[in-house]
């Protein structure tokens, strides 16, 4: 029976103070033209024949695999020399994940009414996106797939009841050039936008300045078989000999952020490189199918002179964020290092005041570029020069929860000296930032491209499903998963999703590409739900791809609900005790009464003004209150939630009362004034949800009041966009 023990390295925080390269970035106007209308259809295909390389570019190129390999064993004569630090292991307690459904990509053939298994080219390069109706797309090198989840079946058909897949070329149409038939087009990437409800996917085209591109398509509705808008956006956007790798997306609620690494062609790697650089993109004009969609271009984007690379996007939790995106790089090809660099573009094209600031900050935990990944065929002592390649140090896959930031990447143990996964945090992102990292380990396992996803359920259910490739000599490669709890700081056991069923060895006598991505999303309408793509070998030296869906138990503890009840003194009216009485959340509580410490009493002058109450649980989860003291007139208002914030349409505030009361709700503008009396009627006692279409106003700041008699319960800003 195969032992195996999993150590995580927690090392203390380090708090820095944020440094910031001094350096003005003006963005460039380009737009990007549409090159397609494509509608998935039922007919035969036709055979489409080409002969094509089997592999596609290395990020990099080929000379930057040579100076990878000298990273790789220098770092592993490092280790035996004891040159690194050593991890400490921990428990991990947290609840495991569930495994609800699994299965292989594969098609069903209606002549021979079989079913076979899918392969990819190389690398695959997994990704997939789930909507709402519980239909999933994945893709790999060089074709898009898709499934119903509720009909179990596979969306794609043919006329003869065949299912297919839909392959690049015939996603892009006539835009992939003749320069490009003996390669194919590479680097596939998958977007669910839960706000609009549709599909977005994007891959490379062309190897050189002249036929390099970047082709996105935007789906008509949230069925990818109702047809796509399909666009081109330059990949030599300098008009030199240069052309476009590595691409990352991410959207904010009004655009899409594509980025990529920027190559001179036919130049060494360490010369050859050009910076990454940042697309922002429209997606209303996208999403509408307009002839040209508004694009601009974040370029020259260096700290302290040095080019910053793979610019990493960071999602939202729970749906688009924004509208400032965020961007991690790193050292990635250092054998040790803890520098990890922020990059924010900081609003929309359309306010004409968007920039972009770039900062770092040092981690507590150093990575480093990881060794290959051992397989069963990998001769001993030989894994840096074959095996599964892991690439760099780079990070892949980054959220933004509240005010901090979860990310991962590859790195290498320094105590096994094994491949495995770096989840780091950055916290306070918008006040005094720490940095902390931790490295998931196996001595018995190598772990690659690592991607994450949020699971939480509640407002401060900071949770997170950790997903990535793993393989050793004697357990082939296949497909785990983790769960991480932030607010207990407990990592779950690794759950197996696919075991592997052989060695895989389509490039004989080479290493193998392994990566170079991972898919992972949460299902939006479905909280602690997520889906996942990993990579396994399937027997016969081939790989394919493993979707699984996963979910978690409800968290222990509910978010924090408040009320606070008064007492009068009849000696002094104007002396008040507030009680506040707290369920839910984590104890023990803190709890600021007008901004200073106390218990869950206070007692002061309610004739002098308003009270605030901030309470803060063990998770440090806060909820708050406000309010005038009316004599005689005791009431408590709960936690309150305002959504979605900017606001296009319409406006949700989700709060509850302790009792049922009359009130009075207004609109009212920066300047104090009343814009607008919403209603006078009657709340009941509980949870209650305002809402409430913004339409007619203008574009700015307001705050929604909502008041009983003269006291004040609720107070919450929103911004109104166009």
């Amino acid at each position: 029976m195969l032992k195996q023990f999993i150590t995580v390295a927690i090392f203390g925080i380090c708090s820095v103070s944020l440094s910031f390269s001094q350096q003005e970035h003006q963005p460039k106007n380009f737009t990007a033209k549409k090159i397609n209308q494509y509608t998935p259809n039922n007919k035969t295909p036709d055979f489409d024949a080409r002969i094509k390389n089997v592999e596609a570019p290395t990020p990099g190129g080929d000379s930057y695999k040579s100076f990878l390999l000298r990273q790789k064993i220098k770092g592993s004569r490092l280790h035996k020399k004891g040159a690194f630090k050593a991890t400490n292991s921990i428990n991990m307690n947290a609840p495991a994940p569930t495994i609800n459904w699994q299965m292989a990509m594969y098609r069903y053939l209606a002549p021979l009414d079989t079913n076979y298994l899918l392969s990819g080219g190389v690398p695959l390069d997994n990704t997939i996106a789930v909507n709402n109706d519980n239909i999933l797309l994945a893709s790999v090198n060089s074709y898009l797939w898709g499934y119903d989840l509720e009909a179990d079946t596979i969306l794609f058909k043919d006329q003869i009841g065949s299912t297919k897949t839909i392959s690049f070329k015939e996603f892009a149409g006539d835009s992939i050039s003749p320069s490009n038939e003996n390669t194919f087009p590479f680097d596939p990437k998958l977007l669910y936008d839960p706000n609009h409800d549709r599909f977005i996917f994007a891959f490379l085209d062309g190897r050189g300045p002249d036929d390099s591109q970047i082709v996105v398509g935007f789906s008509n509705t949230s069925d990818p078989r109702d047809g796509w808008s399909v666009y081109a956006i330059t990949g030599n956007p300098r008009d030199v000999n240069e052309w476009t790798d590595y691409p990352a997306l991410t959207i904010t609620e009004n655009e899409l952020f594509v980025t990529i690494n920027l190559i001179e062609n036919n130049v060494s790697w360490q010369e050859g490189f050009r910076g990454s650089v940042i697309w922002q993109m429209d997606l209303d004009g996208a999403y509408a199918g307009n002839s040209e969609v508004d694009l601009q271009l974040w370029d020259n984007i260096k700290y302290q002179g040095r080019y910053l690379r793979n610019l990493n996007p960071v999602e939202g939790p729970d749906g688009p964020s924004g509208p400032n995106a965020y961007f991690l790089s790193n050292r990635n090809f250092d054998v040790q290092n803890d520098s990890v660099f922020i990059v924010e573009v900081t609003n929309t094209m359309q306010s004409g005041e968007a920039a972009l600031n770039i900062g770092m900050g040092k981690l507590d935990q150093p990575y480093g570029v990881p060794p290959n990944g051992k397989q069963g065929d990998t001769p001993p002592g030989s894994a840096d020069s074959l095996g599964l390649q892991t690439n760099d140090a780079r990070w892949l896959g980054a959220i933004l929860f509240e005010d901090e930031i979860h990310f991962v990447g590859n790195t290498r143990d320094f105590e096994t000296n094994n491949a495995a996964v770096y989840h780091g945090v950055i916290d306070s992102l918008n006040g005094n930032r720490t940095f902390t990292g931790n490295i998931i380990a196996s001595d018995t396992l190598d772990f690659g491209y690592p991607k994450l996803a949020y699971t939480g359920m509640s407002d401060c259910d900071n949770t997170y499903m950790i997903g990535f490739n793993h393989t050793s000599p004697t357990f082939h490669p296949g497909v785990s998963a983790i769960y991480y709890n932030h607010n207990t700081r407990e990592y779950s056991p690794r759950v197996t999703l696919k075991r592997g069923e052989g060695v895989v060895d389509k490039q004989q006598g080479a290493t193998e590409r392994w990566g170079d991505y991972f898919g992972i999303q949460r299902v939006y309408n479905n909280p602690g739900t997520v889906y996942t793509g990993g990579f396994y070998g399937k027997g016969g030296n081939q790989s394919n791809t493993w979707l699984s869906k996963l979910t978690i138990a409800p968290a222990e503890t509910s978010d924090p609900q408040l009320a606070v009840d008064t007492t009068f003194s009849p000696a002094n009216r104007c002396e008040v005790k507030l009680s506040a009485n707290v369920s839910g959340g984590k104890a023990p509580y803190t709890f600021l009464w007008n901004g200073e410490q106390s218990d869950s009493s206070y007692t002061f002058n309610g004739c002098n003004g308003p009270f605030e109450l901030k309470v803060i649980d063990d998770w440090n989860c806060e909820v708050s209150m406000s309010g005038n003291i009316a004599e005689e007139n005791q009431f408590s208002v709960g936690k309150s939630r305002i959504f979605p914030n900017p606001v296009i349409n319409d406006l949700t505030i989700d709060f509850s009362m302790s009792q049922q009361q009359k009130v009075d709700v207004y609109i009212i503008d920066a300047t104090g004034k009343i814009v607008k009396k919403l209603m006078s009627t009657s709340v009941q006692e509980g949870n209650n949800q305002l809402i409430f279409n913004t339409a007619p106003l203008q574009e700015g700041i307001y705050r929604v009041v909502i008041q009983a008699g003269d006291n004040q319960l609720l107070e919450e800003p929103f911004v109104k966009l166009r």
